[in-house]
């Protein structure tokens, strides 16, 4: 709380109360001097006393105000609708108002409130859980918004409850056949958030809602068959956003030596698709999305840059270009202010705390910045930023693996370990957790622990770099014939002439060879 108000009274002033502190010293001490020489009466010393300190005081606060930081944009979640009597089902048509409030505030919506997208809140959640109303409203309280919309469907009216940041609630209720204005003029009334809802955009197709939540569901083939139902424009933009996604796993074709590109047959169907739309003014972002990440993926980084600056422009709120777009040399991005890949990261963070891919990229960046050590700033942000994401989606594995892997370098044993015990627990197919168990114990000089972690990485899915912990912890036992038959595994399973820990591993054949030989190596 005093560090809030601290930041508050600096004001975004270089230097902030620290500079006016030393103004105001430096000039009182001036003035005790000119007071001590007797040049002028200490009356005139007083008032020029007086006057310039109001005058410095005055000058900083217009500095304050000038270059205070505008207020944080205040957050608006409006979950699925839900039926009174009924067991609740995520469907196109639960979504419909969700999408509709959300295409007003689009077209109409006061400066300084971000609109959190459903497609967001669900890829936060989780498509496996999309069905849990309870954990859609768990966790979007845990995003702190300063509104929360719920609907539910009663027979003739649709009732509001709005929860407001301050912990106060409202409710009431529309008639059905008078809803499409009373709705918006019942939020602006009560919350000022349209600059006009007397024209109020159209209530958005449930059908167009169910290819969307099927989209991003991951079940494309079913978006593809709901879409027949759509029209041209539509249908074509979905397919295209299908094609994509099987382009992006398609595995790209390199010879060895050089920087080639595939042919990626669906991304040349998907850009034949969008090719008659990506020139119409009124284009769904979406579409611009598509084709940036398409140009992504094929290194087009011009062509890149340009769709995903188009739909930036159009759509400016929307996290997802702002990291697709961290992707390109920050100098791409100066344009829109953004110095560093950090900066725009941030920017998408901020717009979508439950972003998975960008939390993560953000705290890998943040913590490769800076020192490594436990209470260097990279650190301190990075774990900040994480801890702030496991508040919202507490058991992500991406994330708690990126934690605890950071935990660990900064030597924070418990506390990794605990992440990779539950990790090993929940995931005992995956090598990884027990081979970050391995280097905790190994780096804590527990030994045999450390060994039985590294075995079993082995015996899963034959861990790499488990083969080279094994031969050091067999080295410093002194069983060497044993360290040499791991170390050598190591060597051969390298994966290019830039393989470091293959490096680490051809020296502890080289050093164990020249023991036996009763030869020292030069270090």
């Amino acid at each position: 709380m005093f560090s809030d108000l601290i930041q508050f009274l600096s004001g975004g002033v270089p230097g902030g109360l620290l500079l006016l502190f030393f103004v105001l010293f430096v000039f009182h001490l001036s003035l005790t001097f000119f007071n001590a020489s007797k040049i002028k009466p200490s009356e005139t010393v007083l008032k020029w006393r007086l006057v310039g300190t109001v005058a410095i005081l005055l000058i900083y606060a217009i500095f304050w105000a000038v270059l205070r930081p505008a207020k944080p944009a205040r957050r608006i979640i409006i979950l699925p609708s839900r039926q009174e009597a009924s067991e609740f089902v995520l469907s196109g048509t639960s979504l419909v108002t969700a999408q509709w409030i959300q295409n007003q505030m689009y077209k109409t919506s006061e400066k300084g409130f971000i609109v959190h997208r459903w497609p967001w809140l669900l890829n936060t959640i989780g498509r496996d859980s999309s069905d849990s109303y309870e954990l859609w409203k768990r966790v979007a309280l845990r995003l702190e918004p300063y509104l929360l919309i719920e609907s539910i469907a009663q027979e003739n009216t649709m009732q509001y409850i709005i929860h407001h940041d301050d912990h106060s609630t409202d409710d009431f209720k529309i008639q059905q056949n008078r809803l499409t204005f009373n709705l918006f003029e019942q939020l602006d009334r009560k919350y000022n958030l349209f600059k006009d809802f007397k024209n109020p955009v159209p209530q958005p197709s449930a059908d167009k809602l169910d290819v969307m939540l099927a989209y991003h569901n991951q079940n494309y083939e079913q978006a593809l068959l709901f879409s027949r139902n759509t029209d041209k424009k539509f249908a074509s933009m979905i397919k295209a956003a299908v094609l994509m996604q099987k382009g992006l796993k398609q595995k790209k074709n390199r010879v060895p030596g050089q920087l080639t590109q595939s042919d990626n047959k669906n991304f040349q169907r998907a850009k034949r698709l969008l090719l008659p739309y990506i020139r119409d003014e009124n284009a769904n972002p979406f579409i611009f999305y598509i084709m940036g990440r398409m140009a992504l993926r094929e290194e087009k980084y011009s062509e890149a840059e340009l769709f995903l600056k188009r739909g930036l422009i159009v759509d400016p709120t929307n996290s997802r270009f702002h990291y697709a777009l961290s992707l390109l040399l920050p100098q791409r991005l100066n344009e829109f202010g953004y110095e560093s890949r950090i900066e725009i990261l941030k920017k998408a963070v901020h717009l979508d705390p439950g972003y998975t891919e960008a939390v993560y990229a953000l705290a890998d960046r943040l913590y490769s910045s800076g020192t490594g050590t436990p209470m260097g700033t990279g650190t301190q942000e990075a774990l900040a930023v994480l801890e702030d994401y496991l508040k919202i989606r507490q058991n992500d594995p991406k994330i708690l693996s990126l934690t605890a892997s950071i935990y660990l370098k900064v030597q924070k044993w418990k506390k990794a370990e605990d992440i990779f015990i539950d990790l090993k627990r929940r995931f005992p197919e995956n090598s990884n957790a027990y081979y970050n168990l391995g280097v905790l114990h190994y780096n804590t000089e527990e030994l045999d622990q450390a060994k039985r972690y590294f075995k079993n990485a082995i015996q899963i899915d034959n861990n790499l770099d488990s083969y080279l912990y094994l031969g050091l912890i067999y080295k410093n036992k002194g069983k060497l014939d044993s360290a040499l038959v791991y170390f050598r595994e190591r060597v051969r399973r390298k994966t290019g002439d830039d393989d470091q820990f293959a490096k680490e591993a051809m020296l502890g054949i080289r050093q164990i060879i020249a023991e036996k030989q009763g030869v020292r190596l030069e270090p």
